[in-house]
């Protein structure tokens, strides 16, 4: 199947937002879907919604303020379920839209061939390659192997206006051996704001990312449940801001270009990770 979640917006005025939201497939595809149940931020009352407007994509219209992950549960004919995610994202007049990002959830899978290499050359007159001696199991013993270090977690707090900067800080962390939690690993039907918090729970850091003086309000709130909860946190901006609104003023805010490892790995200092 190749459902996908679209998704317009119109702007009201006061960073106030009329969007829209349906399904699309390929041709014929949507005849196989029997309802969509669509989960939007708690905030909303209601904040789940069931269509079986087939005609429509299933079309979802709202209104609001912030950005936030859209869930989508289809219940196709054949009784199996299939769950869709999108960040909405919001565009001002006079501002050109952004390429699409991937998802910091989606990796790239490459599969590799395996090609050994060619035996090196013998030369002329020499036996057989040694084997070293073994050791005497009666006097030497191989020394215990060192148990590995669990990885270390951080969750990942954004807004979909950072999304593409959240998949390069993700890689990088990855790349250092860092566990990444967010938002991806919360299901459909979970509560998005208990789900979040057991996440920060689980992890032993936090870093949001946030690109001007007024993020959005849910990763402002999932910053601050981090320092409740007595985790590590950290903010990183490519701009140069010493105070953040609706974050406490006590979480230090660290200029970063998620490009950089030296800087990202003095970050990491910084949580002592």
């Amino acid at each position: 199947m190749s459902f996908r979640i679209t998704q317009d917006s119109e702007y009201a005025g006061n960073d106030y937002w009329k969007w829209r939201a349906w399904i699309e497939g390929k041709a014929g595809e949507l005849q196989k879907v029997e309802k969509v149940k669509w989960f939007l931020h708690p905030s909303f009352t209601p904040s789940v919604i069931v269509s079986r407007e087939r005609a429509s994509g299933f079309r979802l219209e709202a209104s609001g303020w912030g950005t936030f992950l859209l869930r989508a549960e289809l219940r196709l004919v054949d009784g199996t379920n299939e769950t869709l995610r999108h960040h909405l994202e919001f565009v001002r007049p006079n501002e050109a839209p952004r390429a699409p990002e991937k998802s910091p959830f989606e990796e790239n899978v490459v599969e590799r061939s395996f090609i050994p290499a060619p035996p090196k050359a013998v030369p002329p007159g020499a036996g057989p390659p040694q084997a070293a001696p073994r050791a005497d199991p009666a006097t030497e013993r191989p020394a215990p192997a060192k148990p590995a270090a669990p990885a270390r977690k951080i969750f990942l707090s954004y807004g979909s206006e950072d999304r593409s900067t959240a998949l390069a800080l993700r890689r990088a962390l990855e790349a250092l051996g860092i566990s990444v939690l967010d938002d991806s690993q919360i299901s459909a039907d979970a509560p998005l704001e208990i789900a979040a918090l057991d996440l920060i729970s689980r992890a032993d850091a936090t870093i949001a990312c946030v690109s001007s003086d007024l993020p959005s309000t849910f990763v402002a709130q999932e910053v601050n449940a981090s320092i409740k909860a007595g985790k590590p946190t950290l903010v990183v901006t490519r701009e140069n801001l010493t105070s953040i609104l609706g974050i406490d003023a006590a979480v230090p805010i660290r200029q970063l270009d998620a490009s950089d490892p030296a800087g990202i790995a003095a970050a990491l200092k910084t949580l002592k990770l």
